[in-house]
C-alpha cells in the first residue's frame, strides 16, 4: 500500500512539475506578445479600441428662453362683432395698444387698455367694457355685446326686371328698412311709419313721410312710377317680394324697402285724392 502511495505522489508530482512549465511557458509568450518589436508596449485589451479620451472643452448645452408672460388682454386681441340699432358694428383692439371702432362704414380711432378684467377706451373708466370668459364683451352703454362672430348688415334683394304683373304690387304694405346717404337703418331705429295699400296701380299712401294720399301710378317696365314737381317715385317688386320704393327730390333720394303687412292692422285712409 505504501508502495502504490509513493507511486501517485511521484506522479503527481511529476504533473505538477509539467503544470508549472506550461504555465511559466505561457505567461513568457504573454509578455513577448505584449512587447513590441522596438520593446513598446502594446495594447493588451482583446482587439477592443481604447475609450477617448474626453475632450478638454465639451459643448454646453443651450439655455431655453425664458417664458414671457403674455401681457394683459393680449388674449383679447383682434375683431369683435355687434349689431346696434341694425348696423353692424366692428370693434378691432389692436397689439400697439390702438383700438377702431366701425358703425355703419365710419371708423374711429383711439386707444384702448385692459383694467380690473374691463376694456377702457380713451381711458373713460366709467364706460369701461366688462369682459366675460374672454369671449363676450358687454357694451354696456348702447347695451349690445360684441362677440368674436362677424355680423353682417341686411341687404336687399335684387329687383325683379322680367314677369312683373300689375297684381304683384297688389296688397298692404308697411316700410321695413330706410336707406339714405349710403346708411341702411331699420324703419323703427330711421323712425320711418310709411305703409302703402296698393290695387291696380292705385297707392294710398300713409305715415308721416307721405302724409294721407291716393294716387294714380304708371305701370310700365315692370315697375309703378309717378312724378310731380317736386319728386319722383318709383316703387319695384324684388326677388323677395318685397317692395323697394325710391322717391328722388331735386338734390336727394330716399329709399324704402316695404315688406307684407297684417291686414287685419289695415288702416282707414281718409284723405282725399290728389297730388299735395
Amino acid at each position: 500500500m505504501k508502495k502504490e502511495m509513493k507511486v501517485i505522489a511521484g506522479t503527481l508530482l511529476i504533473f505538477a512539475l509539467l503544470l508549472w512549465a506550461a504555465g511559466c511557458g505561457a505567461a513568457q509568450n504573454s509578455e513577448e506578445s505584449a512587447a513590441g518589436s522596438d520593446g513598446s508596449e502594446v495594447s493588451t485589451s482583446s482587439g477592443q479600441d481604447a475609450a477617448p479620451e474626453s475632450s478638454a472643452e465639451e459643448s454646453t448645452p443651450e439655455k431655453p428662453e425664458p417664458l414671457i408672460a403674455p401681457a394683459p388682454g393680449s388674449e383679447l386681441l383682434g375683431a369683435w362683432y355687434c349689431l346696434h340699432d341694425g348696423v353692424p358694428v366692428c370693434l378691432d383692439l389692436r397689439e400697439d395698444g390702438t383700438y377702431g371702432l366701425t358703425i355703419g362704414g365710419t371708423e374711429t380711432e383711439g386707444t384702448w387698455e385692459i383694467a380690473d378684467g374691463h376694456v377702457v377706451l380713451d381711458g373713460d373708466t366709467e364706460g369701461a367694457m366688462p369682459v366675460i370668459g374672454n369671449d363676450r364683451i358687454m357694451w354696456s352703454g348702447a347695451g349690445e355685446v360684441f362677440t368674436r362672430e362677424e355680423v353682417k348688415a341686411w341687404e336687399p334683394a335684387p329687383v325683379l326686371t322680367e314677369g312683373v304683373e300689375t297684381a304683384d304690387f297688389d296688397g298692404y304694405w308697411v316700410s321695413w328698412y330706410v336707406e339714405s346717404g349710403g346708411l341702411r337703418l331699420p324703419a323703427d331705429v330711421a323712425g320711418d311709419n310709411t305703409e302703402f295699400l296698393i290695387d291696380g296701380g292705385r297707392v294710398a299712401m300713409g305715415g308721416s313721410l307721405f302724409g294721407e294720399i291716393v294716387l294714380d301710378f304708371t305701370f310700365a317696365d315692370g315697375r309703378l312710377s309717378y312724378e310731380n314737381s317736386k319728386a319722383a317715385v318709383v316703387i319695384e317688386v324684388q326677388a323677395d317680394y318685397t317692395l323697394r320704393c325710391t322717391v328722388t327730390g331735386d338734390d336727394s333720394e330716399l329709399i324704402l324697402y316695404l315688406t307684407s303687412g297684417d291686414m287685419d292692422s289695415l288702416p282707414f285712409f281718409t284723405a282725399g285724392e290728389g297730388e299735395d
